[in-house]
Parts: structure tokens; sequence; C-alpha cells
């Protein structure tokens, strides 16, 4: 959309994806302060704005940004729905927001399919929770009411919502690529492919890419394409499932082991294009040192949320947030793996260290019984 304004434009790009960045950082600081308060809401805030990587890596052209965005804009609207759904005053809009939810998981999922690991999460939150309206009006002799008032109502709601954008929206996407797209039980072939590959690491290889390619060429069908990748992903883990497994923590180690995705990619750039100096690559050495610092801290008190969200004997939106992290751990210890793709899982932890920091607070100021 914005290219038929711009023309096809990196520096417009560019500027789409800062943009992006910015409403993240915010949508991060609503979430934050929604869920535990100012406190949390100011740190989270200020680590959204200044995180180095994010910054670093704001130099070139991906779909991260724009995926962030949607994705925290569902945290948000799910956390609206979850802790306030008062406010939503009659079931219509409660069920106006339960759509719009699923409209904008689709959206996401057609950026990167990752967002259904969020609208697993947020299923699995729902169903146990029941809704008191300020408004129940009688519909259908009171049975829509009851059913609206059910969690298992909205998450059920929200799944159909998703699904029947989804479709569209991959429709959408075949019309303008005039090429079919595998359906969702394909469409994971060649990630699998590359991601059990042992001797590649499970990482992007030109053998697999070659692969796939000529498959596609002797087809023309991305289905088969697929299909041919994932029959040769499941021979690869029957041949050897201890390796896979083994190629799986080595994996988890490779996303999560550290944040240096945003030098990488940024050194490598400015040293293609000529531009990488010796005084800037010294510089971007030295941001990326106190960045991993920054994301070791986010990872504790992460973890310290983690454990007082394990205490708690309610359902809490942040367990979604929780849900989230490990459902993504879980698809990259199979699925092709990149340092980067933790990308959006930052504002994730920003968010749940700012809740950890502002729960040691909350704790150290409770008067001594």
């Amino acid at each position: 959309l914005l290219f038929r304004i711009t023309g096809p434009s990196v520096q417009a790009g560019l500027y789409l994806n800062m943009t992006l960045s910015l409403a993240s950082a915010y949508l991060v600081y609503r979430i934050a302060r929604t869920l535990s308060g100012r406190l949390a809401g100011l740190i989270a805030l200020v680590a959204a704005a200044f995180w180095p990587s994010q910054i670093l890596y704001g130099a070139i052209l991906a779909s991260e940004p724009s995926f962030t965005c949607l994705l925290l804009l569902c945290v948000r609207l799910f956390i609206y729905l979850f802790r306030y759904p008062a406010k939503t005053s009659t079931i219509e809009g409660s069920v106006f927001l339960c759509v719009t939810l699923g409209a904008l998981l689709a959206l996401a999922n057609g950026v990167r399919p990752l967002s259904s690991v969020l609208l697993i999460a947020v299923i699995l939150c729902f169903i146990p929770c029941v809704v008191h309206f300020n408004k129940n009006e009688k519909m259908l002799n009171g049975r829509f009411t009851r059913a609206a008032c059910q969690g298992w109502f909205r998450a059920a709601l929200v799944l159909v919502i998703f699904l029947i954008c989804n479709h569209f929206i991959g429709k959408a996407i075949s019309s303008n690529i005039a090429y079919e797209l595998p359906g969702s039980t394909a469409s994971f072939g060649f990630n699998l492919m590359v991601g059990v590959n042992t001797e590649s690491n499970g990482a992007w290889n030109q053998e697999d890419a070659d692969f796939f390619a000529e498959q596609f060429a002797r087809t023309n069908s991305a289905k088969e394409a697929q299909e041919a990748s994932l029959e040769v992903a499941l021979r690869r883990i029957a041949a050897n499932p201890v390796g896979v497994i083994r190629l799986g923590i080595q994996k988890y180690a490779l996303l999560w082991g550290n944040d240096d995705y945003g030098a990488y990619w940024t050194t490598l750039f400015l040293s293609q294009q000529g531009a990488l100096t010796p005084a800037l690559e010294g510089f971007i050495a030295r941001i990326s040192a106190l960045n991993n610092y920054l994301y070791l801290a986010a990872l504790f008190f992460s973890a310290v949320c983690a454990a007082q969200l394990l205490r708690q004997k309610t359902v809490s939106p942040a367990q979604a947030l929780i849900l989230l992290f490990v459902g993504t751990a879980a698809l990259h210890m199979l699925l092709e793996s990149q340092n980067r793709y933790h990308y959006f899982m930052l504002q994730i932890f920003i968010i749940l260290s700012s809740l950890g920091v502002a729960g040691l607070v909350s704790r150290s100021e409770k008067p001594a019984a």
C-alpha cells in the first residue's frame, strides 16, 4: 500500500518501519502499564525506545517491525478484553472486539505465521474465564447471553474469525503473486526440512534452497514443492532422531543465546556497501556488548516475572506472553532458526521484565507484618 503511493523505495520502507517501531514502543508502554502500573510502563517504554539491537536493525528493510507492531496490537486488545470486559458494556461490544482480535491475528499471520502461537495462547487463557457484563440483553431467550459470558465462547469466536480472515488474506496474496499458496498442513515443509538439516545446523543453506527451487520449477506448484520438502524432512528425522534432538538444543541456544543480530546484519551490509570503517566497526562492537548485558538483564527479570505469575491462583493475561515464548521456542527447535527470529520476542521480554521489576519494588515497599 505504501509503495503504491511512493513507488518501490527502500527509504520509504525504512521510514515506515521506523514509524511502526515507535508505535510498538507506545504499545509496549500501554501493555506494561495496564498489567502492572505506571512504574512498569515507564521501564518498558524506555527499554523499548532505546534497545540497541533493534535500533541497529532499523537500518535494514525487513518484515519484523510490521509483524511486531501488529502482534503487540493483538496483545493490547487481548488484555483489554481479558481485564476489562465490563468496559465493553454490552455483549455486542465484546463480540465486536473478539472479531477485531481474530482479524488482527490473521493480518499478522499474513506477515509472519508466528501469530498462530499467540492465537493458541489467547484461546488457552480465555477458556477458563467467565465474563460479567454491565448489560446482559435477553437474546435468543437468554441462551446467547449465557454462552457469551463463557470464556470458551470468546475463544471460539476469535478462532473462527481468524480462520475466515486467514483464508481470505491467503486468497488475496495468491491473487497478487499469481500462484496458489500451499495449505496450512504443507506450508512449513521447507522450514522443517531446513530445520532438521544437521549438516547446516538447522539454518538456511544453499542445498535445501536449490532442492525447493528445483521442485517448484518442475511442478510449478508451491504446494507440491512444500510436500516434497516435508518428505525429505521426515526422512531426515527417521534416519537420525538423536541428531535432530541434539540439533534442537543447539538451535535453542542459537535463537536465544545472545542479541547480536542487529550488529551482525548491520556490519554485514555496511561491509558489502564499502561503508564499514574500523572506527564504525569498533563502535558497533561496543554497542553490541552493552546490548547483551541489557538482554541478560531482561531475561533475568522475565524469569522473575514468570515465577511471580506461577504463584498466582488465577489466570493472568500476562501468562499468554509466557505461552508465546514457550510456543516460539518449541517451534524453532524444529523449524529453521536464526538469531534475528527472536526480534519480536524482545518486546515481550521487555514487558515481562518490567513487570518483574515492578513486582519486586512493590514487595519491597510493603510493610513487614
